[in-house]
């Protein structure tokens, strides 16, 4: 059997890597001239060996996949952690460098604010008894309609309260709170409770080396079962057309016959896939419909650290500040 799979990050290195390791001849188209997607290092020009990630950068202790990825190829986990909570420990306004006290001195409320959100999302997590399918709440359709911007009036936030949950949905999903629904967000945290975790107590740390290493090691696996050719660059695809033997892939370049194909890329990118015949109505709607936000991570390297340890966020247009090289050796950060 031999499929085609289209992409090259995480999601189609991992079925790649699964199905050769079954037996199955894999080729993997990418568009770009680097494998990884949505995970990629950036070490060029840092001094002292330092680096910074372009994309995916934390690993929650409750990633298990990934962490048996980590331990399979030898890798290590920054023993540098944090603790996601709804709260970055800085704020950065009217010129001020404030901390969680100058916080609850402006706003009182503050903290009781956050504690009610909170309790709105848990009481909606509880709800969904399988992760996999929250349209199974007994409320769905109400509460997939509500946005956060609607609960943020409804439970009558403070200033500050509207602020950080402004910034946690830019910051988590790319997107304003009036575009997320309140049910989605329920389900991510239905999905860390699925797996035993409390919330506000996973620990998140970054990968040694980058997390570049994660998609390098997949690939080297891959190339040793099946060849250097096992994986292609600079592959675009334009078109998909299934018949009775099997499914053609065309790309810009050329064309790859297989048995099956596996779409393995983010959806925006199949809009602009042809697709014979064309996919069911649902799976189409999803790939034209669904959300993807955009995020620009700039990262500036100074000679010296000279900023207190953690998050901070700011009501200017950066939405949130941090080091990524806490951990690291030397002066520079």
């Amino acid at each position: 059997m031999r499929v085609v799979i289209v992409g090259a990050g995480l999601a189609g290195l991992t079925a790649a890597d699964r199905l050769s390791a079954a037996g199955v001849e894999v080729v993997v188209l990418e568009a770009s001239e680097r494998i990884g997607g949505r995970t990629f290092t950036r070490h060029d020009e840092f001094a002292e060996g330092q680096y910074a990630e372009a994309g995916a950068e934390w690993i929650d202790s409750v990633h298990s996949r990934i962490i048996e990825l980590i331990a399979r190829f030898g890798l290590t986990l920054d023993p540098v952690a944090t603790t996601w909570t709804a709260v970055r420990r800085w704020l950065y306004r009217d010129g001020r460098l404030l901390g969680p006290d100058d916080m609850d001195s402006i706003d009182p409320g503050f903290a009781d604010d956050l504690d009610r959100f909170d309790a709105f999302v848990a009481d909606v997590a509880a709800g969904i008894a399988d992760p996999s399918r929250p349209d199974l709440h007994p409320d769905a359709a109400r509460l997939d309609a509500m946005s956060v911007a609607d609960v943020v009036d409804q439970l009558a936030l403070g200033e500050l309260a509207r602020f950080f949950a402004r910034r946690n949905m830019q910051g988590e999903f790319a997107a304003e709170p009036a575009e997320v629904s309140v049910l989605f967000i329920a389900q991510q945290r239905a999905i860390y409770a699925s797996t035993d975790a409390k919330h506000g107590h996973v620990e998140a740390r970054r990968l040694v080396g980058g997390v570049s290493a994660l998609s390098l090691g997949l690939a080297g696996s891959l190339r040793a079962r099946c060849g250097d050719d096992a994986i292609r660059l600079g592959q675009a695809v334009t078109s998909v057309v299934t018949d009775t033997e099997g499914v053609t892939v065309h790309t810009e370049s050329g064309e790859h016959r297989g048995d099956a194909v596996v779409e393995a890329c983010a959806l925006p990118a199949l809009r602009r896939v042809r697709f014979d015949p064309p996919l069911a109505t649902e799976l189409d709607a999803a790939v034209r419909g669904l959300g993807y936000g955009t995020v620009t991570k700039t990262a500036l390297q100074y000679p010296h650290r000279v900023w207190p340890s953690g998050y901070a966020t700011s009501a200017s247009d950066v939405q949130r500040v941090y080091e990524p090289t806490a951990g690291a050796p030397g002066s520079a950060g």
